[in-house]
């Protein structure tokens, strides 16, 4: 057949699918439904995607499957010298169908949504992957796990939990409970720079997810700059302190009391207090972020930090967690952190990122 031949089997399959037919079978529907929605459920489960993503992806894949099937109809469909011809029908089930899979597969969808479902299967797989995770973490079974083997088992962990949306309910004891595995393994066992580095980086990133599940909606826009000549407590208090930048310019101390609070583009700037941030007992959850500590003395340990600059600060600890990530260091003095045999490593990466002006990313727990 010559290619004029083949261009008019072609164009004359088309017309009979489109103008006479209309029809590829319920079979092909079932099949284009069926892949679409098991893609749907991977996408969301294994993937982590988000429901917006998941829902323009399914349909555009339900689209392109039917496409596949009128296809393959027009290719090997009813010869093009058939005599054969049937009665031109203006909805038949060929239209139908597509219009019934595509209603259907955006109606599951839109009931998925309109429920939350998606996240919450998210949560569920994620609380599954983690919780199994940590049982492989614990120190009978990680004394056999080679470093390597550990690393692919951090980076998994760290890609799942920066894969979430914010919208994926996970439960924060979970991811506590699996950065507190992560750490044990490192402190037990003698772990090379590469462990080290993918430990505290999945330790991290589980505890900056879990505080920003347990902060809560709540927000505070405080001014550019605001004079602190009396201690600021937050006590039992949950929320987000959203500056636009803003600096604080403290004569007295913020005080953190059995609440979570995260401080973002709040910069720290001394000027007559003793500390920056102080936390006064337990169950207090601290997270600073983007910004800077300055001219003060502050405690490294018992809050989160997240993309900070210290700048002539005297650091101290008193005994907590300490969690660094993409921290850098500018003339500060680490006297107290040498001192102390917990935090002697963490002064020594201090040193050697002063002098080459490289962030820090660094955990332990006591």
């Amino acid at each position: 057949m010559g290619e004029v031949g083949i261009q008019n089997k072609l164009l004359e399959g088309f017309c009979d699918f489109f103008l006479v037919e209309q029809r590829i079978g319920a079979k092909a529907y079932r099949i284009s439904v069926g892949v679409t929605l098991a893609y749907s459920l991977v996408a969301m489960l294994l993937l982590h995607m988000s429901d917006t993503s998941v829902a323009i992806q399914a349909t555009s894949l339900l689209c392109a499957l039917v496409v596949i099937f009128v296809v393959r109809y027009v290719a090997l469909g009813r010869p093009p010298d058939s005599d054969v011809r049937h009665e031109v029908k203006s909805f038949h089930f060929g239209w139908k169908g597509v219009a019934l899979s595509g209603a259907t597969v955006l109606a599951l969808i839109a009931v998925t949504m309109q429920f939350n479902i998606p996240p919450k299967l998210q949560a569920l797989s994620v609380n599954f992957k983690l919780n199994l995770l940590t049982t492989q973490l614990d120190v009978v079974s990680a004394a056999t796990i080679s470093d390597s083997q550990l690393q692919d088992r951090f980076k998994t962990i760290q890609s799942t939990v920066n894969s979430l949306s914010s919208r994926v309910p996970v439960n924060p004891n979970d991811l506590l409970k699996t950065q507190t595995a992560i750490l044990r393994v490192l402190k037990t066992h003698p772990s090379s720079e590469q462990k080290k580095e993918a430990g505290w980086g999945a330790a991290v990133d589980l505890n900056l997810l879990a505080a920003r599940r347990l902060v809560g909606p709540r927000t505070e826009s405080p001014p550019a700059g605001y004079h602190m000549n009396s201690p600021v407590t937050l006590k039992n208090a949950n929320l987000t302190i959203l500056g636009g930048p803003s600096t604080f310019y403290l004569g007295e101390s913020v005080i953190v009391e059995q609440s979570t609070v995260i401080f973002d583009k709040v910069d720290f700037i001394g000027t007559g207090a003793s500390d920056a941030i102080v936390v006064l007992g337990e169950g207090s959850h601290v997270l600073v972020q983007d910004s800077i500590v300055k001219n003060i003395r502050q405690r490294v340990d018992g809050i989160l930090w997240n993309d900070v600059r210290f700048e002539n600060v005297s650091l101290d600890y008193v005994g907590g967690p300490i969690r660094m990530q993409n921290v850098t260091f500018r003339g500060c003095d680490v006297f107290r952190l040498i001192t102390s045999q917990a935090t002697g490593e963490l002064a020594n990466r201090i040193t050697a990122a002063e002098a080459s002006g490289e962030p820090i990313t660094y955990a332990y727990d006591p």
